[in-house]
């Protein structure tokens, strides 16, 4: 062989691509038993358990009795790491008592949604150790609103109430404000142990008949008292 063709031949092997790895092949199995973040998988008959881990994809959790889909991890991994990872969640074992399925992500999630969001169940529960809502429009359709607390706190410009009945039953009722406005077109009854009526500067009542009737005493004192 010469050395042109020698170098040739260099060439020429060169340019050979190189195979890339085989994929890891996709295998089905059932869990056996999970602990935390691990699952022992049952690999097929004659063979141990594998230890696995959920995929960043897979967001629901594995049950006892469930088959999984999942992937070897290479064998070049770091020592104690898990031997493979379940990629998805084929089908839930029957339970005697069904429990809710879990999704789980480890740290923090983000949603984005481009358009709308529209969500539809038979119930809601939400628990939260603190929730944060910032929205530019919100319209709520209820038919029985029922919260339990120990504040309720509410900073707004402008409120407005109408309904056909407003009752509230507290232990001490405050109000505070530069002007007070209220106009009833049938009845105002008011009933205390005592009422006291109280202005820096006039107290005026009128009306084409007022009554004022004490069973014991009935004094009106000033400095000055007309009558007609």
């Amino acid at each position: 062989m010469t050395l042109a063709s020698s170098t040739a031949h260099r060439r020429a092997a060169a340019r050979v691509p190189v195979a890339a790895p085989a994929p890891a092949p996709m295998q089905v199995g059932g869990i056996l038993r999970a602990e935390q973040d691990r699952f022992w998988v049952d690999p097929g008959p004659g063979a141990e358990a594998v230890p696995l881990q959920r995929a960043a994809s897979c967001l629901l959790v594995p049950r006892p009795g469930d088959t999984v889909g999942w992937i070897a991890a290479p064998a070049d991994r770091p020592a104690g790491a898990a031997a493979g990872w379940i990629v998805f969640v084929l089908a839930h074992a029957p339970a005697a008592a069904p429990a809710p399925a879990l999704l789980r992500f480890e740290g923090d999630m983000r949603l984005e949604v481009a358009g709308r969001w529209q969500a539809e169940m038979a119930a809601l529960q939400v628990q939260a150790a603190e929730a944060a809502l910032q929205l530019g429009e919100v319209r709520v359709g209820f038919r029985t609103l029922r919260a339990v607390g120990q504040l309720l706190q509410s900073t707004v410009n402008s409120t407005r109430w109408v309904g056909e009945e407003f009752c509230a039953v507290v232990q001490r009722w405050f109000q505070q404000g530069q002007s007070h406005h209220r106009h009833t077109e049938g009845l105002d009854q008011v009933q205390a142990g005592t009422l006291q009526l109280q202005a820096e500067t006039l107290a005026r009542i009128e009306a084409p008949t007022v009554l004022t009737d004490g069973a014991g005493l009935v004094k009106t004192r000033g400095a000055q008292i007309h009558f007609g």
